[in-house]
């Protein structure tokens, strides 16, 4: 069976983190903050662990603005928390954008999807990954880190937003 594009990313982070992401490890980065751990050569190590011929078909289905806020019950108290935030002002917000459904067979990715992004105006767009009682900061930052590199795996090989997105078209985005 192939390895998810995402499972092949999470282990370069941790060979980036030879310690592998602990929440120990994040506090203590946290404390003393290093400007140069992420150089340019790991973080393009990361964007080629995302490499598939799959990226080369555009999934209709990924990087769409949600109009509305999906209403089906959940017992995640983070999506829970998603959901009320994307509802504060949804012309602004809008949760669970998938990022690479269909990139990969058998269904791996279906479920990758950025947490929260907030439409700044002007053609700028922020990532939120939110945690709920899992995980912690610095897995976070890697999870939205790698959703990033997803997005720029899907530009570089020339995805569009599908009719209808012009407003919100999350992969014209000057800035994220």
């Amino acid at each position: 069976m192939e390895e998810s594009i995402f499972k092949a990313y999470e282990n370069v982070v941790k060979t980036i983190w030879v310690s592998g992401l602990s929440k120990t490890l994040a506090i203590r980065l946290s404390e003393n903050p290093n400007p140069g751990v992420i150089s340019v050569e790991k973080l393009r190590h990361l964007f080629n662990a995302l490499s598939s011929e799959g990226w080369k078909r555009n999934h209709g289905s990924n990087w769409l603005w949600r109009a509305t806020v999906p209403v089906y019950v959940t017992d995640s108290r983070e999506v829970e928390i998603e959901r009320e935030i994307a509802k504060l002002d949804p012309s602004t917000w809008t949760c669970q954008m998938s990022t690479s459904s269909g990139v990969q067979p058998n269904g791996l990715n279906r479920r990758r999807a950025i947490d929260l992004v907030r439409d700044n105006g002007n053609g700028r767009f922020a990532f939120v990954e939110l945690k709920v009682n899992s995980n912690n900061p610095l897995y976070a930052a890697f999870e939205v880190l790698g959703y990033a590199l997803a997005y720029l795996q899907a530009r570089s090989a020339g995805w569009q937003a599908s009719a209808g997105m012009e407003g919100r078209n999350v992969l014209k985005a000057k800035e994220i």
